[in-house]
């Protein structure tokens, strides 16, 4: 099997909406293969070299939700999925396509699966590093489907699809999704060039586009956002309905079709058999975030927001947003006017569940011109304790980081938590307090 990852510099995409250029970002896995974002952050969950000599049936199927056939739109369907079409030999699986009839239909194909075998959902990178066949008709797709929801579609996550018509520019990346408020389904979808126009990926470096070599082609599923990746280049990102979909679990699709998807199917020209070669698919999954129930941050969703939990943000002479932030792009600011001036996250009625804090450490970064300022928790049983940060927040407006054990907070059920606060009480005009990046670990 090769390990060797092929990485570039610049990409240009078009979208449904046009061409565009994008700032470029390294994906997870770019700078340490096997492991998204270093050697810690991450766990591999799924994994398959195809380093035997068969295919690996605890992990895949080898039909397309319990049936053997594919049908197009454009031509009712032609090639016929066969498990005599998947070679495993040589640390790849080969998904060959043959001008053979089968079963009433003119070719035969391949196609594996792993529904009800490995399923993800928000919180989970997957990529496989494939070589695509060009041909007539040929049509190479790397994608998803909801699991146990049937036909039901969508959504939908295309790493990628790759078509012969369009062997010069055609790797599509798409996110299909339903409009929940209209019912219109719709798509986020990236195509990234493969020819002479400018991209790395272009005809003249690969020898014949898309088609010339392996590349890795992945996706980054987050709470808010889906990001597409090809050979560590991060090529798009979307947050179009994203959360709607947090609890529709997805499984992967790995396949070779013949009736040539938006372009001209196989017909007698095509040169078979053709072999779709996928040398790698892997799968990690976030380890979760410590920090939980609606603290204030930019680069964590809190797992209580995220589960579709409310949280009432009572804010009093508070200014937002606030740029040069230390953590992301924005911090918060509490001024006092000689009145009451503070930040509350106010849970729901039945009070949150935060036993996980016990033994943590309440941190954050702030800074201020005055002291006085507090931070307090309160239980829904009414019981009140309040931490001064004096001596914690010098009044230099200096950014310091502040670390608070939670056990200072003692007599506070952390079962029936009602809510948190930063505040002051009275203080002369001007005086202010400013935080970022709240969070429990």
């Amino acid at each position: 099997m090769n390990n060797s990852l092929h990485t570039s510099a610049v990409a240009i995409f078009s979208t449904i909406v046009g061409t565009i250029p994008l700032a470029l970002a390294q994906a997870p896995n770019n700078n340490n293969p096997g492991t998204p974002g270093g050697p810690s952050g991450w766990t591999q969950v799924f994994n398959d070299d195809f380093n035997g000599s068969s295919l690996d049936t605890s992990k895949w199927n080898t039909n397309w939700m319990g049936q053997n056939w594919w049908k197009s739109v454009a031509d009712g369907g032609i090639t016929y999925y066969s498990p005599n079409n998947l070679v495993v030999s040589n640390g790849t699986l080969k998904i060959v396509t043959k001008r053979e009839s089968m079963e009433g239909f003119k070719y035969t194909t391949g196609i594996v699966t792993t529904q009800d075998k490995f399923t993800f959902g928000p919180g989970h990178y997957l990529e496989a590093r494939v070589k695509a066949p060009l041909g007539k008709g040929l049509w190479s797709a790397f994608w998803t489907r909801s699991n146990g929801h049937g036909w039901d579609w969508p959504p939908e996550i295309d790493m990628f699809e790759l078509w012969d018509h369009e062997w010069r520019c055609g790797a599509y990346q798409t996110w299909h999704f339903n409009n929940s408020a209209s019912g219109v389904k719709g798509q986020t979808q990236y195509k990234v060039w493969g020819d002479a126009s400018g991209s790395p990926w272009a005809m003249d470096t690969w020898g014949s586009g898309w088609f010339g070599d392996f590349h890795v082609f992945a996706a980054d599923w987050q709470a808010d956002r889906i990001e597409f990746y090809i050979d560590g280049i991060k090529t798009g990102s979307t947050t179009e309905h994203v959360t709607q979909y947090g609890n529709r679990l997805q499984f992967l699709i790995l396949q070779l079709n013949g009736d040539g998807g938006w372009g001209p199917a196989l017909d007698e020209t095509t040169q078979l058999p053709a072999e779709f070669i996928i040398d790698y698919v892997r799968g990690w999954k976030k380890s979760a975030t410590p920090a939980a129930y609606g603290l204030y941050s930019e680069t964590f969703t809190d797992s209580f927001t995220a589960a579709g939990g409310a949280i009432n943000n009572y804010a009093f002479n508070v200014t937002t947003p606030m740029t040069g932030a230390p953590e992301g792009s924005q911090y918060k600011r509490i001024v006092s006017n000689d009145n009451y001036a503070g930040y509350t996250w106010q849970y729901p009625a039945a009070g949150a569940n935060v036993t996980s804090w016990s033994g943590k450490n309440l941190k954050f970064k702030a800074r201020a011109n005055s002291g006085g300022f507090e931070v307090a928790l309160r239980s829904k049983n009414g019981t009140y304790v309040s931490v001064t940060l004096n001596g914690q927040v010098p009044t230099t407006n200096t950014w310091t980081d502040v670390s608070i054990p939670i056990s200072l907070f003692g007599s506070v059920s952390l079962s029936s938590l009602d809510f948190l606060r930063l505040y002051r009480m009275w203080n002369s005009t001007g005086a202010f307090l400013e935080f970022d990046n709240v969070r429990v670990e």
